[in-house]
């Protein structure tokens, strides 16, 4: 795959070239091997799941993410996002090896827990809305809409979790209830 005729050293062929993407292909291949072999070696994880939580602002998943792999890059990590108490039973029920969730695992005493920030939860409204309104009465939002982040699981069945009003939209989906507010 080398042409040697009128150079002094070998010079690849086209074909030599097509090859060499190949070779540097399996070459790569062969690194990572090593690499994920000297990670088992050292006691490191060959792969796990995460679930986490969907309230969990995307910024912080992503930079959970971008971190674990900096630090583990030859563990294959499998993502899940969920929400509420199906965030728990994903771990309890062997469907996931970590968490990163609220306040529904800390009510599982199969699961170890350690905190590690917290996030505001903030209720709203568009402008318009006769709830962002300054001055409102007490017990006035039990009298509007409110859409409400249901949970999939039997963890919390039965549990509300800041429901303030009589007349709800209940959604698996955190998208939707964005689009819809």
């Amino acid at each position: 795959m080398f042409e040697r005729e009128g150079s002094r050293r070998p010079v690849l062929t086209e074909a030599g070239e097509g090859l060499l993407a190949e070779e540097r292909g399996v070459a790569d291949g062969v690194d990572a091997l090593l690499a994920k072999a000297r990670s088992l070696r050292a006691g490191q994880e060959p792969s796990l799941t995460l679930v986490v939580e969907v309230m969990v602002p995307d910024e912080v998943t992503a930079h959970v993410l971008f971190e674990f792999r900096r630090m583990f890059p030859t563990c294959a990590l499998t993502l899940r996002i969920e929400g509420l108490g199906v965030v728990a039973a994903c771990v309890i029920e062997g469907g996931s090896d970590l968490a990163i969730g609220g306040p529904v695992i800390g009510d599982q005493p199969a699961l170890g827990r350690q905190t590690v920030g917290e996030i505001e939860l903030i209720p709203v409204a568009a402008p318009s809305h006769p709830l962002a309104q300054a001055g409102i009465a007490p017990g006035e939002s039990r009298r509007h809409l409110q859409l409400v982040l249901t949970d999939r699981s039997p963890l919390t069945e039965g549990r509300e979790f800041s429901v303030l009003s009589l007349l709800t939209w209940r959604l698996g989906d955190l998208g939707a209830k964005h689009s819809l507010l």
